[in-house]
């Protein structure tokens, strides 16, 4: 088959995607530290993987927070020596807290919320892209469907 450079295209347009957190002007800006985190999710050391939250968007439910990787972390002497990165899978993991931080935010702020987010999934998840020891892993959570009504 020969090389289309008009289907090429179409593909790479269709693959790119709209950023999870954009700023707009009903962004807050936020401080919300270990301490607030570990009051909103029951994972303590070393399962709690987020440590900050920097912004939120309650109109878009749309959070932004934060992992910073130790580099004297002990996973990351054999993943992998000689070019230790943080394990995808915990990457996922703390996407998914950061997920629960935004739907527990979100349900706790009521009515400023645009709809009752559903729990939090990962249908289609991937880790982004290696993050070294001394790196900081940034996420962005966005809600996708919004909860049943209860019954």
């Amino acid at each position: 088959m020969p090389f289309d450079q008009a289907m090429l295209d179409q593909v790479v347009k269709k693959a790119r995607r709209k950023p999870l957190f954009e700023p707009t002007a009903s962004v807050r800006e936020v401080a919300i530290g270990r301490s607030e985190i570990e009051r909103l999710l029951p994972h303590r050391d070393p399962m709690l993987l987020v440590d900050r939250i920097s912004g939120i968007d309650l109109g878009s439910e749309t959070m932004r927070a934060h992992r910073r990787i130790d580099p004297g972390d002990p996973l990351l002497r054999g993943h992998f020596p000689g070019y230790p990165v943080y394990p995808g899978a915990l990457l996922v993991e703390t996407m998914g807290q950061a997920s629960l931080c935004l739907h527990l935010l979100c349900a706790s702020a009521g009515p400023r919320c645009a709809r009752r987010p559903a729990e939090p999934a990962a249908p289609a998840a991937r880790a982004p892209r290696a993050v070294p020891g001394g790196g900081v892993a940034r996420g962005r959570s966005r809600a996708t469907e919004q909860a049943a009504a209860p019954r």
